[in-house]
């Protein structure tokens, strides 16, 4: 099984509006903060953002966060420098690296 070594995000643009139900006291708090945190304990993304994941393989690998849409994978190259590739499909709907890389996904 391929393995993240490092995920970075960009800050999203907007965030949604505040949740419906929040006490007065809840409902002061600025809407980002809300959702910030909130997304630091789940897997899944509210509001729009540039990612970046380095995977080691060889493997299986999905996208750990959710929704994801991948728009580059980049392979490591001996010549020291990242350089496009596609990788096969693996049969869990993720990405199957035969090599061991990195890889960069960015999305």
């Amino acid at each position: 099984m391929a393995v993240v070594i490092k995920q970075t995000e960009s800050e999203p643009v907007t965030y949604p509006d505040a949740p419906d139900g929040l006490s007065t006291a809840a409902a002061a708090i600025p809407a980002a903060v809300i959702w910030e945190r909130i997304e630091s304990y789940v897997a899944h993304r509210w509001a729009e953002r540039d990612v970046e994941w380095i995977v080691e393989g060889p493997g299986e690998w999905s996208p750990p966060l959710a929704p994801a849409t991948i728009d580059t994978v980049e392979v490591w190259t001996r010549a020291d420098e990242w350089e496009v590739c596609t990788p096969n499909a693996s049969p869990l709907g993720g990405y199957w690296l035969s090599a061991t890389g990195p890889f960069r996904f960015t999305g």
